[in-house]
């Protein structure tokens, strides 16, 4: 029985993330879990088309889901070689020059709880990030990874550092565990 299942696009489509949560939950597991796996990779590929290059809908992205029997999780994988988070036009001035200081993954631990908002002023922008780092903290997901830039960040094991290479793009990763609902 095949074990993974990609996709791939430049459009933000709900049609694509609905296509991994099915193959996930092939096995007649629980369906509900996954209901956030879903919403997850929406709001990543709705990140990609808007931030991730310097006109929308120019990146293309990749994501895929792994069942892992033996560890009785599904596990999520959502990439795109765009410019990474530290360099989207939506960061702010003070935030770009901050970067540059080489405290980066505090930048990023600091985005992800929600401190720092989005440089547009608009309330319900910049929350998609939180979002999904909030929901490996409620344990809704475990083991969320991200790598942008020269940035590691897992959200499980609050371990934020620097990394000695920049990496084009935004790589995460996190784990839906079957028993979840």
């Amino acid at each position: 029985m095949r074990q993974d299942l990609l996709e791939h696009s430049k459009q933000a489509d709900g049609e694509y993330a609905r296509k991994l949560v099915d193959f996930a939950e092939g096995n007649g597991g629980n369906r509900l879990r996954l209901k956030i796996a879903y919403a997850h990779l929406v709001e990543c590929m709705g990140n990609t088309h808007q931030h991730a290059s310097a006109r929308p809908g120019e990146q293309t992205w990749w994501a895929s889901v792994f069942r892992d029997s033996r560890r009785k999780c599904d596990c999520f994988t959502f990439v795109d070689m765009g410019v990474g988070i530290f360099n989207s036009v939506e960061l702010s001035l003070r935030l770009r020059i901050y970067s540059f200081t080489g405290f980066r993954h505090q930048i990023l631990k600091r985005l992800l709880e929600g401190k720092i908002p989005s440089s547009t002023g608009k309330p319900y922008r910049g929350r998609g990030l939180p979002w999904i780092y909030r929901s490996c903290i409620d344990q809704k997901v475990k083991r969320l990874v991200i790598v942008t830039n020269n940035v590691f960040g897992d959200a499980e094991r609050d371990d934020f550092r620097a990394l000695e290479h920049d990496i084009n793009g935004v790589i995460l990763y996190w784990e839906v565990p079957h028993e979840c609902s």
